[in-house]
């Protein structure tokens, strides 16, 4: 991806994050800023620590919007899925607010790191802790399995 901003000259405020950041290459003053398609993506410990690791860049009152997928993806994007794996993940979902379904990566930190997700709003605003407030919620016109989340830094 930094190629592609490369050659379409978005170069100025580009930078490369460790993978599992506990910090991020950027200013530490931002009052806006977005991660659609990233935290979709999340196994429970790196949504938490990517959350952290935002935080520390963010103004207080800053609002950050991400995008996360609510209990309806499983069926919509893995309909070729066994059965058994479909309600394991609609019952993770249900009862802990989270689930993952891990694509084939080597482990970060003892943890496959990346994949496909779900999550509650309630789960998020626990994960989220006292750095982060749910502000707003809608949905994405273009992908009706995405849902904008816009959380607002304490």
């Amino acid at each position: 991806m930094l190629g592609f901003c490369a050659k379409a000259g978005l170069v100025d405020n580009i930078e490369l994050s460790e993978y599992l950041p506990s910090s991020l290459p950027a200013p530490t003053d931002i009052d806006f800023a977005y991660a659609f398609s990233v935290f979709t993506h999340l196994s429970e410990q790196a949504t938490k620590i990517c959350l952290a690791a935002l935080r520390k860049h963010m103004n207080p009152q800053a609002i950050l919007c991400i995008t996360i997928r609510p209990l309806e993806y499983w069926r919509v994007a893995h309909s070729t899925m066994v059965e058994t794996g479909l309600r394991a993940l609609e019952l993770q979902h249900r009862e802990n607010g989270f689930a993952f379904f891990p694509h084939n990566r080597a482990p970060v930190d003892g943890d496959i790191i990346y994949g496909d997700t779900s999550m509650t709003l309630e789960w998020l605003g626990e994960a989220a802790g006292p750095d982060w407030k749910i502000e707003a919620v809608d949905r994405c016109l273009e992908d009706g399995q995405q849902r904008y989340v816009f959380l607002r830094a304490t």
